[in-house]
């Protein structure tokens, strides 16, 4: 190589910076000529000394030992010593070979399991294929569901809306109907004046109805009579149109003769009513005419509020779904109610049972109790704290008859049996009260001797007999001693605590003569009752604003604010605001009374309080002028109750262009109730006690609301987590008014 590094290519003869050279000839080669690239020259690394270019391991080189064998003799030993130490190694190669074949038999086998595994992975590969599309094919048809679900509650919504429209639309036509009064049978003749035939009618029933007080009057036609049409007059308020039907009413019968006409046909007056409330109308009609109801639901609810009965049980209520419990009961109230399925058993009108409980009452209903019977399941509980009572009541009205689709009287009887065994089984420490129609007339009941219950008698084959030692089991005793008109006991008041028995001087209905109304009473349960405590009411009405218009402008309020703290200037406004809101506006004291209906005065509830007392009197010592002045009272209250309450919706219909609030605050309690228990529960524990239930509510909002870390960190550190309360809050709270402001 020259000074600058290069040097001439052996082969080629051509100058080259670098290349190879051959450790054989001192050869040098450029890397095309030595058939090396560069980069594999650099990778030789200590190789390079023995790196010989193609020419050279063309020639064959002597070998140095074979030499060494021609000329070094003495060497033949040493070969021959290394000859016999191979052979030696050599006489193991058989068993080497052996394991070589051994091997490569355990190969083979690798092989074929090899090829067992790519089989199997083909078939995973194959069932994961279909496994991903059984998933994508599940995930549509969850995502279907979820629509369907979507689509079904859009459904359910689009139902109600179209029911409350079509009741809407069924109030508004009835209500465009106030003032009508409809006439059926006057007879049709030609060119007839029906402002005469009015003022007729009027003369016969005496009550005259004035031309300048008829809107308009006129023939509809009808379905049933052709031939004469219905009369349609319109007066100008509902206070009339009720004055002429109840004349009317009161008039009895009215014939065609009465007004000139020729014929006897009957000449009926009654409210213009829509198809589906005169359908109604004959259904109500029809099954009081059965029953022999002297009231209908409404007059019920009348009588339930003219009384303060903690539990009120009834059999054979013909109830149906169009009938609200708020038309039976008012708000003092909680009703459950099993209504006949006539679907399913076939049977026609009739059945069902109700228990309504005072809200006072911590009651649940017990749906998994009820059997194949018509039967309904209530538990009255109340926890108390102070002192530390547990009070739990059992109770079941029931009404075992046959089915025309279904079991029969005795197979009713027999499963209702069972199913109080069990029941009661279950709850050995519990007290229990049965009570309703059982339709047993074979069975005789005899008066115990060490006692107020029954014996029964006469009993009629295996499962009457079952029933009653069953009842004697569960220590049931019957307590109804009162007979009906055939002088047979067809209720029964099971219990297995001692109850009283009387008869109700108050019946809601008219009396069944085969099933009198019955009075169960008991002190199983006592109560503890919230009361609510009088609020301060302001009469924002009545105030004098001028006056605090000249307060508060003699204030200077920039001097008086901007040179004080943000806190003591918050404070000083406040504090002047409540001054002349306290002095300047009147205020009454408002006491809850929830026992009553809005139309209750106080005359009517002093009254009802003597009459409690006078029953109360002549119960415990039978004294007849106790109920003689029970007797008065009660027709006092009843004619009253009726007065102060046509007046209350004679009032209301007056003020309805003042006062529609009024008006539909009353409609609104016919459809819903909105009022709060005076026992409160949470969790296992309930209380009528002002600090408890206000600490019940703490516990509530601070087991809701406490993050669990803060529960960790309180339980870690020894600090009972729930006893959060203040006392200096809650010391000196003794009630809690948890009623809507009016």
């Amino acid at each position: 190589m020259s000074a600058s590094g290069m040097f001439t290519c052996k082969r080629c003869n051509v100058e080259a910076r670098d290349g190879a050279m051959c450790v054989a000839c001192k050869g040098k080669y450029d890397f095309p000529c030595a058939g090396i690239t560069e980069a594999g020259w650099r990778k030789l690394g200590e190789r390079k000394a023995t790196w010989r270019c193609q020419i050279c391991k063309a020639t064959p080189v002597a070998s140095p030992q074979a030499v060494n064998l021609k000329t070094s003799p003495a060497n033949s030993e040493t070969i021959l010593l290394q000859l016999q130490d191979l052979s030696s190694k050599l006489e193991a190669l058989p068993a080497l070979m052996e394991s070589v074949n051994e091997i490569q038999r355990e190969l083979a086998d690798l092989k074929t399991i090899r090829q067992e595994v790519s089989e199997m992975k083909t078939s995973f590969e194959s069932y994961h294929r279909e496994i991903q599309v059984l998933t994508s094919k599940v995930t549509v048809l969850n995502d279907e569901i979820e629509s369907l679900k979507k689509t079904k509650e859009v459904v359910v919504t689009l139902q109600d809306k179209i029911t409350k429209l079509v009741n809407q639309q069924s109030e508004n036509e009835q209500r465009s109907r106030m003032n009508n009064i409809e006439i059926k049978g006057v007879p049709m003749s030609k060119d007839e004046d029906l402002f005469a035939i009015m003022a007729r009618i009027g003369e016969a029933i005496d009550l005259n109805v004035p031309r300048e007080q008829i809107n308009y009057i006129a023939r509809v036609p009808t379905r049933s009579d052709k031939a004469n049409k219905n009369i349609i007059c319109s007066v100008h308020n509902s206070y009339l149109k009720n004055d002429f039907i109840a004349a009317a009413k009161k008039f009895k019968k009215l014939h065609a003769g009465d007004l000139g006409f020729q014929g006897s046909n009957r000449v009926f007056i009654n409210d213009h009513l829509t198809l589906e409330n005169k359908l109604l109308l004959n259904r109500t009609k029809a099954h009081a005419r059965e029953r022999g109801f002297e009231h209908v639901w409404f007059e019920k609810r009348r009588n339930v509020c003219m009384n303060s009965f903690d539990v009120i049980c009834l059999t054979e209520t013909w109830l149906i779904d169009g009938i609200s419990d708020s038309e039976l009961f008012d708000d003092r109230y909680i009703v459950w109610r099993r209504d006949r399925d006539y679907s399913q058993t076939e049977q026609t009108m009739g059945g069902g049972v109700l228990i309504a409980a005072r809200r006072e009452l911590v009651a649940d209903v017990r749906g998994d109790w009820c059997s194949s019977a018509e039967d309904l399941w209530v538990t009255i509980t109340l926890h108390q704290r102070k002192p530390k009572v547990t009070y739990k009541i059992h109770l079941c009205v029931v009404y075992i008859c046959s089915q025309q689709s279904g079991n029969s009287l005795l197979a009713q009887l027999n499963l209702f049996s069972s199913n109080l065994a069990d029941i009661i089984l279950k709850h050995p420490s519990d007290k229990f009260l049965v009570l309703g129609d059982f339709n047993q007339p074979n069975i005789e009941w005899q008066s115990a001797a060490d006692g107020d219950y029954l014996n029964p008698s006469n009993l009629q084959g295996p499962i009457q007999t079952s029933f009653f030692d069953t009842l004697t089991a569960c220590s049931l005793l019957q307590y109804n001693s009162h007979r009906n008109v055939n002088n047979r006991i067809l209720d029964l008041v099971l219990s297995n605590s001692e109850v009283i028995v009387t008869c109700s001087q108050n019946p809601f209905v008219h009396e069944d003569s085969h099933h009198k109304a019955l009075c169960v009473s008991t002190d199983i349960v006592q109560l503890h009752q919230l009361q609510s405590r009088p609020r301060v009411k302001f009469l924002y009405a009545e105030g004098n604003y001028d006056a605090i218009q000249e307060e508060m402008m003699a204030i200077d309020w920039s001097f008086e604010l901007n040179g004080r703290p943000i806190e003591e200037a918050t404070k000083f406004f406040y504090d002047n605001i409540n001054l002349l809101h306290n002095t300047y506006i009147p205020s009454k004291i408002i006491v809850p009374n929830g026992k009553y209906p809005p139309w209750y005065k106080s005359p009517l509830i002093k009254i009802i309080k003597e009459k409690s007392k006078f029953h109360s009197k002549f119960k415990t010592y039978g004294n007849l002028s106790d109920y003689q002045a029970f007797v008065t009272l009660r027709q006092r209250t009843k004619e009253m109750e009726k007065e102060m309450f046509n007046n209350y919706l004679q009032n209301i219909e007056s003020a309805i262009s003042k006062n529609p609030r009024a008006f539909w605050q009353y409609v609104k309690t016919k459809q819903q109730t909105n009022s709060y228990p005076s026992v409160l529960r949470f969790g296992d524990i309930s209380s009528g006690n002002g600090e408890e239930v206000c600490n019940m509510f703490g516990d509530y909002f601070f087991s809701n609301f406490q993050e669990r870390q803060d529960v960790d960190e309180c339980s870690t550190a020894g600090v009972d987590s729930r006893d959060h309360r203040s006392t200096t809050v809650i010391s000196d709270i003794c009630s809690v008014d948890v009623r809507e402001e009016e």
